[in-house]
């Protein structure tokens, strides 16, 4: 495994680095993600940096050896997507103003566009972030913590639009969100959209952390 490929599939192969351990290959490169033998790493985001990439059981992901992400970052992660898709909104609603001024037609046609903005950046981020080989939207990418499926790879992007679809029905129940708050009780911290798609959501390994580094690299 050591010349492994873009074909060849997600998984742990005998580390081609000599740590005599097992790394992971996530279907298009070597990972951080290290157990067994003798430079078995810390996992990333772990309590004190005790637990080993591959431990089992606490807040470690058994499948890519990362710790899960906490709801604090997730919840930032998701204000900073929102934050993303209301500028874009407020653009084209300040356009629809200037422009309804000059013709009733202009201005709902803008506040249209607007709401296409949304669908579309929602869809860009969301099915196409964490669809790609980042496994991130911008938000998740700036708070440090991405999207795996359950062979720890990045999941494609129809998985990720069913994820999307999992959003919506979250709140579906008494338009409460309890299925965002399930991640507070489930023990791999998954959201209703999770479970639907089958994804977990870990703390990425160290890396740029920037706009300009996610728009530049989320489709690979």
């Amino acid at each position: 495994m050591s010349d492994a490929t873009g074909s060849t599939p997600p998984g742990w192969y005998p580390d081609p680095h000599g740590s005599g351990g097992q790394r992971y290959w996530d279907g298009t490169q070597w990972t951080d993600n290290v157990q067994g033998g003798a430079a078995a790493a810390p996992a990333y985001g772990a309590a004190g940096g005790a637990a080993t990439y591959g431990a089992s059981g606490g807040d470690i992901d058994p499948r890519s050896g990362l710790a899960y992400a906490n709801p604090g970052q997730r919840f930032l992660a998701y204000l900073i997507d929102g934050a993303i898709i209301f500028v874009g909104y407020i653009v084209t609603w300040i356009l629809a103003i200037v422009l309804g001024a000059i013709s009733d037609a202009l201005g709902g046609l803008m506040l249209l566009v607007g709401y296409l903005v949304v669908i579309g950046l929602s869809l860009v981020m969301i099915v196409l972030g964490l669809g790609g080989p980042l496994g991130q939207t911008p938000g998740k990418h700036l708070m440090g913590i991405k999207v795996v499926g359950p062979s720890a790879g990045p999941i494609g992007a129809g998985k990720a639009f069913v994820r999307w679809i999992g959003y919506l029905l979250n709140s579906i129940v008494c338009g409460l969100p309890i299925g965002f708050l399930w991640i507070l009780f489930d023990k791999e911290k998954r959201g209703w959209h999770d479970m639907i798609a089958g994804t977990r959501v870990v703390v990425a390994p160290p890396g740029p952390k920037s706009l300009g580094y996610w728009f530049g690299n989320f489709r690979g």
